[in-house]
């Protein structure tokens, strides 16, 4: 592994029903990881006690403040020298981090290494029916399909924690513009899975935020000349 180690973080908020199979996809990886760590991000549900059947994964528990700043809190409590996230609905293929180590072991100009992801229904169906693009699979520049050196992520910074919806977007346009080198994966690097307690589902209400973010990446583009 050239002496690089991998720690992988899981946001964690009320997902009792998801939270043990993301864990075990993290576990059944063809190329282990060092260590994986859990943050309950004020979780209401059990999710607390599924995460205490994996006494090997760290967990810390916060406020509720938002996956931004549970994967933050995740950064500032990681040892690795690589960094990957899982969000905790979310499943990985096995292979996932093998494909993505091998990369960044062969080219040491690659900050970060990004893959496909297949839409997939949780339990076969959504209430309101409304996912048009279920069982396609997606290039994902999301944190869930992402594996990236410790010293590029914080070229680019944090997540943001103003924002609800959008700090994944937001944290890619960042990267981009920070000048982050990457390559995108034919592979399906994880499963992304829709159900009725998706963020994107629940906070519709705060679309609004990908247009900020779209403003605030041109803004950074002038002001650099770009």
């Amino acid at each position: 592994m050239n002496g690089n180690t991998i720690s992988v973080i899981v946001p964690v908020y009320n997902a009792q029903k998801h939270v043990a199979e993301a864990i075990q996809s993290i576990q059944r990886q063809t190329y282990r990881v060092d260590e994986i760590i859990a943050v309950d991000d004020g979780s209401t549900d059990d999710s607390a006690e599924v995460l205490a059947a994996f006494p090997e994964v760290k967990c810390f528990r916060q406020a509720n403040q938002g996956a931004g700043a549970a994967r933050n809190q995740g950064v500032r409590l990681a040892s690795g020298s690589w960094l990957a996230f899982l969000d905790a609905d979310d499943v990985w293929s096995v292979d996932k981090i093998e494909k993505q180590a091998a990369v960044l072991n062969s080219d040491a100009c690659i900050d970060a290494v990004f893959g496909h992801a297949r839409q997939t229904l949780f339990n076969g169906k959504l209430n309101d029916g409304s996912l048009d693009s279920w069982g396609q699979i997606l290039p994902a520049h999301l944190p869930s399909a992402m594996m990236i050196r410790r010293t590029s992520f914080e070229r680019t910074g944090e997540f943001a924690t103003d924002l609800v919806l959008s700090e994944a977007v937001d944290w890619f346009c960042r990267a981009v513009d920070a000048g982050l080198s990457w390559r995108m994966l034919s592979d399906v690097v994880y499963l992304r899975r829709i159900h009725d307690n998706n963020l994107g589902l629940r906070e519709r209400a705060n679309r609004h935020e990908y247009l900020r973010v779209v403003r605030q990446s041109l803004h950074r583009r002038r002001g650099n000349g770009g």
